[in-house]
């Protein structure tokens, strides 16, 4: 995800959070899942601040007691959490977050913010206005998901620091004191103001450590991830090491223990690197499958060069693929056996050339192999054999023969939704 981050830089950190994430989002993208959890905290710290109206109707008995005034603010309230609670709602739902512009962004959080607080305070008068506090795990949740997506935000523990002396403070702090004047006239400076100008402080002290907390679990959370990271990083080179002594180091050893036994000619030593070569590249292609994803033209590259390696001339190559698909392990695995089952076929029945296609069908991978070895038909197949058995396996429908002249060309279809392919031993052999 893009974020408009020489903005955000140009802008004082403390507004810039209030912006909120909307206002640094170019383009949509799944929100993470701290981002999630930092949302699910927002949601909780709106839906305790809300539960405040609600209880202050309920403690009125009789409908006189409840002017209008009281349900103007308790609607005000509900507006303003509800306009507040939607963004977070939605990256809770793991939904993509919508960019929008700066000065939109401030104007509706700041009017949303304040028909919010409006609201509480006025069904909170005096002291109860220090049962705001909710309100700081909203700003909590929302300010931690700014300021991740930021990148370059202060710690949450000088949050404090710099909204006592961030222009937004002081602004509160004259409006207060603005008010105190005509509140002392009416008698009492200190009734007046202590109560919301605690509230206040209580509420982003609230904030402040809930934000310390989530970014703590969001730090502890990626110290596991990287933990996790070099655990497979080690594991994976203590498999490639594995690799090359059993595998590697077996099929050289195997190789010299031919050369010294036996005086083999040219074209004996260099069908046992040509075999070599195949090994190792089978091999390589079991290492892609543990990835977990692979693509066909690499399963199929494999058995072209082995093809290539016994002389077989190649007419037709798989297309380049201009949207490569991904296949998974089993579905690997699959289509490799149908490869290797319909080359080793042509080449054990004599061919002298190969062609080799790869398509995509609706659910399923097809691949084709043209030999110039004299043709068959299914009645050519004994039971028993790796074609038939391949037949079995992949379904009667989806193997197919059709002679060409001079040859055939053998048509594997394999299911995207194919299991893991069971072991049905060598498939070396012809119909």
């Amino acid at each position: 995800m893009e974020i408009a981050s020489t903005a955000a830089q140009r802008l004082d950190p403390l507004l810039a959070l209030v912006a909120g994430e909307r206002a640094w989002v170019d383009g949509t993208g799944a929100p993470a899942g701290r981002d999630r959890s930092a949302a699910l905290v927002q949601l909780v710290g709106l839906t305790a601040a809300l539960t405040m109206p609600a209880g202050r109707l309920a403690s009125m008995s009789d409908r006189a007691e409840r002017p209008a005034l009281v349900w103007a603010s308790a609607a005000l309230a509900l507006v303003g959490g509800l306009a507040l609670a939607l963004p977070a709602a939605r990256v809770l739902a793991g939904r993509g977050r919508r960019g929008e512009g700066l000065a939109r962004a401030v104007g509706r959080r700041a009017l949303a913010g304040t028909l919010l607080v409006a609201g509480l305070a006025a069904l909170s008068p005096a002291w109860h206005q220090l049962t705001l506090w909710p309100l700081g795990l909203a700003l909590a949740g929302d300010a931690v998901r700014t300021a991740w997506l930021l990148g370059s935000m202060r710690p949450p523990s000088q949050w404090w620091r710099r909204f006592v002396v961030s222009p937004v403070h002081l602004g509160i702090v004259g409006a207060l004191l603005a008010l105190a004047v005509r509140g002392y006239r009416a008698g009492g400076l200190l009734a007046s103001i202590l109560p919301t100008y605690l509230a206040i402080h209580l509420t982003v002290a609230v904030g402040v450590l809930m934000a310390t907390a989530l970014e703590w679990l969001r730090s502890a959370g990626d110290g596991e991830l990287a933990a996790a990271d070099a655990r497979g990083a080690r594991r994976a080179h203590r498999m490639m090491a594995e690799w090359l002594h059993d595998e590697v180091s077996a099929e050289v050893r195997s190789v010299r223990l031919r050369l010294a036994t036996t005086a083999p000619t040219h074209d004996e030593f260099q069908r046992m690197i040509d075999d070599l070569d195949h090994e190792l590249r089978v091999r390589q292609l079991e290492e892609t499958f543990r990835s977990g994803r692979v693509r066909p033209n690499e399963i199929v590259q494999a058995y072209i060069r082995r093809a290539q390696n016994r002389g077989i001339v190649i007419t037709e190559w798989p297309a380049r693929e201009a949207r490569p698909l991904d296949l998974g392990a089993a579905v690997g695995h699959q289509l490799g056996r149908a490869v290797s089952v319909l080359t080793t076929n042509a080449l054990n029945a004599g061919a002298t050339s190969l062609g080799f296609a790869v398509r995509y069908e609706p659910g399923a991978v097809v691949v084709e192999v043209r030999d110039d070895a004299g043709g068959f038909d299914w009645d050519d197949v004994p039971d028993g054999r790796a074609l038939s058995a391949l037949r079995e396996e992949l379904g009667p429908d989806a193997l197919s023969i059709r002679r060409v002249p001079g040859g055939s060309v053998v048509t594997a279809s394999v299911r995207t939704t194919a299991q893991e392919p069971q072991d049905h031993g060598p498939h070396a052999d012809r119909r």
